[in-house]
This record gives structure tokens, C-alpha cells and sequence, in this order.
């Protein structure tokens, strides 16, 4: 057996598997300060103090973050149970129903999640580089998905 041709596909795989670790840690650094700005950024605009000392502010602003990110999950799904209460959104369950129910709700909560980003100008979707754009959008395709399987399941209990 050659082990230098193997313990190069090793090495290989240990380096690409080593970048992708060091840029997804560096894209979740980026996202937690980008969400800490969001906080500290509203709570300027609303003239809103953020109490405690530096480390309990701190703290305080970390644990706000991802509350922004559930408001604004919340927010999506109520959206679209009105709009299915109302007849507004919604439709036979069928596999196109469903990709749009998926797509639809993962827009909105890109929408919701980025918008207010770019709004108080922490980040600028513009700007993002592809490997920004994957991060962002894959947890909120999988939240598209299970928006309409939800609803999916919902439809198909009646």
C-alpha cells in the first residue's frame, strides 16, 4: 500500500475540511456581531437603554439578539396563518402549493431577518460575498420548509 499518495489525500481532506471550519467560525462571528450592532442600534433609535454594568450589558445585548430573530420568525408565521385564515395564501396542499409555501415563507423571512439589517445599515446585502449568501439563506430555506410542512400537515387534518 502507498501511504504517500494516501497520506496526501489525507492532508487534502484535512485542509479542506480545516478552511470550512475557520469559515464558518469566522460567518458566525460576523452574524453575532452583526446582531449585537441590530440590538445596540435599536435601542439608540427607540432612546431605549440596555441597563447593567459593561459585562452585564453585554451579556444583556447577546441575549436580545437571537429574541430579534424569533420576533421576526413569529412574525412571518402569524403572517402566514392570517393570510391562510383569510384565503389569502394557502391552496390545495400539492407539491407545487408546498414549494411555493416554502419559498414564499423563506423570502419573507429572509425579508425579515436582513431588512432591518440593511435598514439601520449594518450590512448591505449588496455587498455580500457568495459564501455570505449561503449562510444566510440556508436556515431560512429550512424554516421555509417546515413553514409548509406545517402547513402541509395542518391542510391534511381537516
Amino acid at each position: 500500500m502507498d501511504t504517500t499518495r494516501h497520506g496526501g489525500a489525507e492532508q487534502g481532506v484535512g485542509d479542506a475540511a480545516r478552511r470550512l471550519t475557520e469559515s464558518t467560525a469566522n460567518l458566525v462571528r460576523q452574524d453575532v456581531d452583526r446582531v449585537r450592532e441590530a440590538v445596540e442600534a435599536l435601542a439608540d433609535r427607540t432612546g431605549v437603554s440596555v441597563p447593567g454594568g459593561r459585562e452585564e450589558r453585554g451579556n444583556r445585548i447577546s441575549g436580545l439578539g437571537p429574541l430579534l430573530g424569533l420576533a421576526a420568525g413569529l412574525g412571518v408565521g402569524l403572517g402566514r396563518g392570517i393570510g391562510v385564515l383569510t384565503g389569502v395564501a394557502g391552496g390545495p396542499p400539492t407539491r407545487t402549493g408546498a414549494c411555493v409555501a416554502a419559498v414564499s415563507a423563506a423570502a419573507a423571512a429572509l425579508a425579515a431577518s436582513d431588512g432591518p439589517m440593511a435598514a439601520l445599515g449594518i450590512s448591505d446585502p449588496k455587498e455580500w460575498e457568495p459564501a455570505d449568501w449561503a449562510a444566510d439563506i440556508v436556515p431560512h430555506r429550512a424554516y421555509g420548509a417546515a413553514t409548509a410542512v406545517l402547513h402541509g400537515l395542518r391542510r391534511s387534518c381537516r
